[in-house]
């Protein structure tokens, strides 16, 4: 189980384990009289890690911790133990704690790739930037992990940060490439490509990424409204805002949203009353016109239709 760095939080990964824990409670039911006293220990230490690792997904971390604390107790040669031991730490506020327990998952299992990107996870975040992508670059020579799309992706922040663009939209392409609806590569390339100006692009992005589990997060309708309104389609930005307001009444983009939203009225007014005064100004001209071009008119300013005056005649 990996836990990842992701746009303004920490995104948990895991699958529910409750399958396992029925299988091991069964198992445990029906053992017989001639289970080892280390099996037993082997099938209760299972037991405390799906109890710990169902609290960790809760985000319950001190019961996490409890648990997997007797499930390493049980069973301390156990690298999957470890990993979520170190992450429960980690969440507890316990980095130090929580890089040692998950140096001691990879010494036991160096196969262990999810421990190994927890670990580059957390170096991520300090800003051991050196650290993390030689932790997630081994990861990558893991043929068999099944999520290096998150390892691109991650590889895509720190090129960022170290200010190598055309390296981090090369590993975020990578990412998208390999899970084409990894909204948060999508996310980070809109980003970017809003930046150069390039906007139909950015559209493109927000909105691939819209599709997937970042549809609740309130960050990318925004900047979808934001590239909306740039390309003037500003109706459909309007009603962006609008579903932001509805769907995240407490989110601290909210007072961002509403402004920009009254901008946008603001504007739509300001247009409705040009093309008022652009069809009343053309109204003015075509009766004008009207009114040049009719016989009554002609007829008064004709010089051959005037009056001919009475010259009187003179001897030369």
């Amino acid at each position: 189980m990996n836990f990842q760095k992701e746009p303004s939080r920490l995104f948990i990964i895991a699958h529910l384990l409750l399958s396992i824990f029925l299988t091991v409670v069964l198992s445990t039911a029906c053992s017989s009289n001639s289970t080892t006293s280390k099996e037993k220990e082997k099938e209760q230490a299972e037991i405390y890690y799906a109890h710990g690792t169902s609290h960790l997904l809760k985000k319950n971390y001190t019961e996490a911790v409890s648990f997997l604390l007797q499930a390493d107790k049980l069973s301390p040669e156990d690298s999957k133990i470890k990993n979520n031991l170190g992450m429960s730490y980690y969440f507890k506020g316990q980095e130090i704690l929580a890089i040692e327990t998950l140096h001691r998952a990879i010494v036991l299992d160096s196969s262990n790739s999810d421990a190994r990107v927890n670990l580059a996870g957390i170096y991520l975040e300090a800003g051991k930037l050196l650290k993390a992508k030689m932790e997630y670059q081994l990861v990558l020579g893991d043929m068999l992990y099944q999520q290096q799309y998150r390892v691109y992706y991650n590889l895509g922040l720190i090129a960022l940060k170290e200010g190598n663009s055309s390296l981090a939209t090369k590993n975020f392409l990578t990412a998208i490439r390999e899970k084409d609806d990894y909204c948060p590569a999508h996310y980070e390339l809109g980003l970017m490509a809003k930046e150069r100006g390039e906007l139909e692009t950015a559209l493109k992005h927000f909105q691939d990424g819209i599709k997937s589990v970042c549809f609740e997060q309130s960050a990318i309708h925004y900047q979808l409204a934001l590239t909306l309104k740039a390309l003037n389609r500003k109706k459909l930005a309007a009603d962006k805002l609008r579903f932001l307001l509805q769907k995240f009444p407490n989110d601290p983009l909210i007072p961002s949203a509403k402004i920009l939203l009254r901008e946008l009225h603001s504007e739509n007014d300001n247009e409705e009353l040009a093309e008022i005064s652009k069809l009343k100004d053309r109204f003015d001209e075509e009766k004008f016109n009207k009114k040049l071009m009719s016989p009554s008119h002609n007829a008064k300013s004709d010089p051959a239709n005037e009056p001919i005056d009475q010259y009187e005649v003179k001897d030369f």
